[in-house]
């Protein structure tokens, strides 16, 4: 094993531990709901996310901890992502890392509340100050993630995969999370990461599907 595969395989670790103490099982009323959010989020995926956004925050000397739990809120949103992806009224994917999609495994109303919850989940990891003891950080990185997924975001970019063009690979950039942290590091610094991160995609939709041991990087 390489050293980026073992790099991987260790963001992916760390992240999926989190995730699963975040989004734990449940007896009560809400369980389908929150079965069908572990179904979607937890137990597949190459994290790559996850590793650009721990890996990344290193640059700046950010508490591990704090770095796993954005890790998390993006991995979170990724999975609201692709529960919506593949409805019938979006991608119609019966399929999602071989195995039944959301609204296969469950229904399409569950499928849609378990996104809803999912992308939730995720403001509120950021939100939490376990996340970051400074209060602007935390709103700094809640406002990147809202501007990652709306209309100038990835919601934009679905409107330009239904109209044949190919989509991208959201990317938080964990420059905000560096102050007040390790060597606190200055705003000029912290925004050479973000023209980094607006180059780093994938090319087509399809890759999403792409083999757990397989990853490709453009050089950025």
């Amino acid at each position: 094993m390489s050293d980026l595969d073992s790099a991987l395989a260790a963001a992916a670790a760390d992240v999926e531990r989190l995730m699963d103490v975040v989004l734990p099982t449940t007896g009560d009323a809400e369980a389908p709901l929150i079965d069908a959010m572990r179904y979607a989020s937890l137990g597949g995926g190459k994290r790559l996310r996850a590793f650009l956004a721990i890996q990344s925050a290193r640059l700046f000397g950010v508490d591990a901890r704090c770095a796993i739990r954005v890790a998390a809120a993006i991995e979170f949103m990724h999975a609201y992502s692709l529960i919506h992806d593949d409805l019938p009224a979006m991608d119609d994917s019966d399929l999602r890392r071989g195995r039944p999609s959301c609204h296969k495994a469950f229904d399409e109303a569950t499928a849609i509340l378990a996104g809803d919850a999912l992308q939730s989940l995720a403001f509120e990891i950021l939100t939490d100050e376990g996340t970051h003891e400074r209060t602007g950080v935390r709103l700094q990185l809640v406002r990147d993630l809202a501007h990652a997924v709306g209309a100038g975001g990835m919601a934009g970019v679905q409107v330009e995969l239904h109209a044949g063009l190919h989509g991208g690979l959201l990317v938080l950039h964990p420059g905000p999370l560096g102050y007040g942290h390790g060597r606190h590091a200055a705003p000029a610094a912290a925004t050479k990461v973000r023209p980094a991160a607006g180059r780093v995609g994938v090319p087509s939709p399809q890759r999403e599907d792409m083999p757990d041991d397989l990853v490709l990087l453009p050089q950025v």
